[in-house]
């Protein structure tokens, strides 16, 4: 006779969420079993979590981007449904499921990204309903149906990207045009002739200034694919920023007395730190991967 009702699956960065979990489910009389606490000394990994799935009435996985990308996670729920066990996702952070998705496809969820304690109230209610011969759990609104290639992305990422791409993709046209072609640069956008021999003059500070638009553009182009290189390619835009700005000052291209010169610079790259940060955060919600 097995001693709990309710396998967790985690993944193993959730560990120490896991183990409050269960402590708080455990207060509340539901027995659990959760890796790596109810191993015993020398017995096979893979062996005791298919005896414990089995003996378990549900299955309750905490979901965040990684345990959706886990090989582990993905076998128990296999288990699960092999063994006809309920499944009772437990959201942890703001992702929808991919990887996953099959199984959690008519799944009801439970979010617990505001750690609300009455959550294990009602998980502890429907576990003891099982345990009756209850129906599955119903927990809450269903997740809706949405395209794999935008499942977990926030709008603002599809926003953000389009504005990056589209803005600086123009700053690259106009920083290239000038360096090029500075006879019809200097006739069409109305400058003098210094302005635009910056870059002929130092050729060095042409690749800046296409460094520092030009890794924005690049870093649209990844928030739009999600890639986690997005924050390497701000990086890159606010080097370069950081470097021709300073360099277009120490040539009297700015003048360095201007207070609208200097606030507008730091703004820039203010704006471009900020970029950074939130290529960070998206990297750590598993938005870029």
């Amino acid at each position: 006779m097995a001693d709990h009702s309710l396998f967790v699956s985690h993944h193993s960065s959730k560990a120490r969420i896991a183990s409050q979990v269960v402590d708080e489910l455990e207060r509340r009389g539901v027995g659990c079993w959760v890796a790596p606490r109810d191993i015993e000394p020398g017995e096979p990994f893979d062996r005791a979590i298919k005896a414990a799935v089995a003996d378990s009435d549900a299955i309750l996985v905490l979901f965040c981007d990684k345990a959706d990308n886990s090989r582990h996670v993905k076998r128990e729920l296999i288990l699960a449904d092999e063994g006809g066990k309920a499944i009772i996702p437990l959201r942890v952070s703001r992702v929808v499921p991919s990887e996953l998705s099959y199984w959690f496809k008519d799944a009801q969820w439970i979010d617990w990204m505001d750690g609300r304690a009455e959550v294990f109230d009602r998980i502890a209610r429907q576990v003891r309903g099982l345990e009756e011969g209850g129906p599955d759990p119903v927990t809450g609104p269903a997740v809706p149906w949405v395209p794999t290639w935008v499942r977990g992305v926030p709008w603002h990422v599809w926003v953000l990207g389009a504005i990056l791409l589209l803005w600086n993709l123009f700053g690259f046209t106009v920083q290239a045009w000038a360096a090029l072609a500075p006879e019809s640069y200097e006739r069409n956008m109305g400058v003098s002739a210094s302005a635009s021999a910056i870059y002929r003059e130092a050729p060095w500070a042409l690749v800046v200034a296409l460094a520092g638009t030009g890794g924005s553009a690049a870093a649209g182009v990844l928030l739009l694919l999600r890639r986690r290189w997005m924050f390497h390619a701000v990086a890159v835009s606010l080097a370069g920023s950081v470097i021709g700005t300073i360099h277009l000052y120490a040539a009297g291209v700015l003048a360095a007395s201007s207070l609208f010169n200097l606030v507008g610079s730091l703004i820039i790259w203010g704006v471009i730190a900020l970029l950074m940060w939130y290529a960070h955060v998206m990297t750590r919600r598993g938005v870029l991967r």
